[in-house]
């Protein structure tokens, strides 16, 4: 069975570089989704990456693409996904981002 890929968003941006950050003061702006919280947020902790500006910022979505995808053409389904699983064209970008 082939392993899943994580990647990390900030809307449909993917970023990089991403790591675990527990200083929540780094990021006073950001808001938390307390919906989200079991998913993204482990042991105080926020998942963080380097956008295409090269600042960090904190990650909305994690996204774990199959590493053999099938890249069938994303739609509404994709969208409006509620899970964190994707083998969609969009390599994720779109997984969730109409919720």
């Amino acid at each position: 069975m082939a392993a899943n890929i994580a990647k990390y968003f900030n809307g449909t941006e993917q970023l990089s570089y991403p790591y675990y950050e527990s200083d929540r003061a780094k990021f006073p702006s950001v808001a938390i989704d307390p919906d989200n919280m079991p998913r993204l947020y482990k042991h105080g902790q926020y998942p963080v990456g380097t956008n295409a500006k090269g600042e960090k910022v904190i990650a909305d979505r994690i996204i774990f693409y199959k590493k053999r995808p099938s890249k069938h053409k994303c739609d509404a389904r994709c969208m409006n996904a509620k899970g964190t699983s994707c083998e969609c064209s969009c390599g994720g970008a779109n997984h969730g981002a109409g919720a």
